[in-house]
């Protein structure tokens, strides 16, 4: 932070911390904190960066998913390479039970968050920004503020029957594996289309399944 920063900054907390001083009363605590106050050393901004993301990591939940079923480099990476599967969700439904989202921006380098910066600007910056070496995701991410620290049981958000609406498994799932995930689908009354992925050349197709 430069002296201007940290000027600005005192100005605002005397503003709420004195409200009877006046301009020039203002200015000289703004001044004096400025010059010798603890944003001026190192040590005290690195512990409350510290302080202040610790919380934030406790209060705060993410969940990362792709708006591409057909992309085959997460299917490389999230599916051991077509091992697995693919859930497929109602997005109106699903974002009011997790909360608001948005697209990932893919950018060269991550944006510096300022002390400046208004809450809503800070968290677009932290929450949807990653380098562009992860473009190849299409990432679309939700998230969920808890007012209290929240524990796992917390995060654990159970979805309706009807944000259910398809299962793609992978070209090189078991069989076994399979058939599991399709009866405890049918024995939890889910109404999706259970979907096939093949490789083709470069990319996949994705095919209905007919049982």
């Amino acid at each position: 932070m430069t002296y201007e920063d940290r000027f600005n900054k005192y100005m605002e907390v005397s503003k709420t911390k004195n409200p009877r001083f006046n301009r020039k009363q203002h200015r000289d605590f703004a001044k004096e904190w400025a010059k010798n106050g603890p944003l001026t050393k190192k040590g005290y901004i690195e512990k409350t960066q510290k302080e202040h993301y610790e919380e934030f990591d406790k209060r705060f939940g993410v969940l990362s998913l792709t708006a591409n079923h057909s992309n085959l480099s997460m299917w490389n990476k999230y599916s051991g390479s077509g091992k697995d599967f693919c859930v497929g969700f109602d997005s109106e439904v699903f974002f009011s039970k997790v909360g608001g989202g948005g697209p990932v921006f893919y950018v060269d380098e991550l944006p510096v968050i300022y002390h400046s910066d208004d809450r809503n600007t800070e968290h677009i910056k932290q929450v949807f920004h990653k380098e562009k070496k992860w473009a190849f995701e299409e990432e679309y991410r939700t998230h969920k503020f808890y007012p209290n620290p929240a524990s796992i049981k917390d995060r654990q958000i159970i979805l309706p029957q009807i944000c259910f609406k398809e299962v793609v498994f992978g070209w090189d799932i078991a069989q076994k594996s399979k058939d599991e995930i399709m009866e405890v689908c049918i024995k939890n009354n889910l109404n999706v289309d259970f979907k096939h992925a093949t490789l083709n050349g470069n990319g996949i197709v994705i095919q209905q399944l007919n049982i």
